[in-house]
């Protein structure tokens, strides 16, 4: 009996776990701040509360110039016929993925003030109308595109402000279980290319190395 509490209790956490939702809030106007949201925690992201500067550690260099060094000696030997096959292998996986995260993702708040102006009145008044030309087309893709919960765009023309200016806040979510789906589903098939695409350009080093191996191999095999 303790047992299947057990498991049930632990089947519950899981499903708490994956339906929780994870996201992005930013807010921008006079200053920019990005905050992170899991689940009912919130961490501000940006800007970042300031560190003490640490001094700089010769090994830390010294570690630095050794992988340099490493990467400018093993250059991969690329390919435009490489290249040329990754392209055509991530495209497919690619939209695929790109899709699933469009059905996962939510905007939870859509706000944004613009006002336009300039000194020059005739130039604020073109400006505004090019702006209104991009601006809704533009939020109702995007409205087509995701599910967007809550959204109050304005766009104001203001000849006494000498200055335009644009202040308004974006919260994205998404629930782990879908985020999970895509790195799980997706995230396989585009491995399997980016994995091939580092095969078939392994650089001079590593395939002269790789030769001695299956030399060395089928001389153990022949004795």
């Amino acid at each position: 009996m303790l047992l299947w509490f057990i498991l049930a209790v632990i089947v519950v956490l899981v499903c708490l776990l994956l339906s929780m939702k994870v996201g992005v809030r930013v807010v921008f106007g006079p200053e920019l701040k990005v905050w992170a949201k899991v689940g009912f925690m919130t961490l501000q992201v940006y800007p970042m509360p300031k560190k003490k500067k640490e001094k700089p550690k010769k090994e830390k260099a010294a570690k630095k110039d050794q992988e340099k060094q490493k990467a400018e000696k093993e250059k991969r030997n690329i390919t435009f016929d490489a290249v040329w096959q990754l392209v055509n292998a991530l495209i497919e996986p690619a939209l695929d993925a790109m899709d699933r995260v469009r059905r996962g993702i939510h905007i939870r708040c859509l706000n944004l003030h613009l006002v336009v102006s300039d000194p020059n009145p005739a130039t604020a008044a073109q400006r505004y109308g090019k702006l209104n030309a991009v601006l809704w087309p533009l939020i109702a893709v995007v409205e087509n595109l995701v599910t967007v919960e809550r959204r109050n765009v304005r766009m104001d023309l203001d000849f006494a402000a000498r200055k335009s200016s644009a202040e308004g806040e974006l919260f994205i979510t998404m629930r782990v279980y879908h985020g999970m789906r895509i790195l799980v589903v997706d995230g396989m098939k585009l491995l399997r290319p980016v994995l091939q695409f580092m095969k078939t350009t392994k650089s001079a080093k590593d395939t002269e190395k790789q030769a001695d191996i299956n030399k060395e191999t089928k001389d153990t095999a022949a004795a």
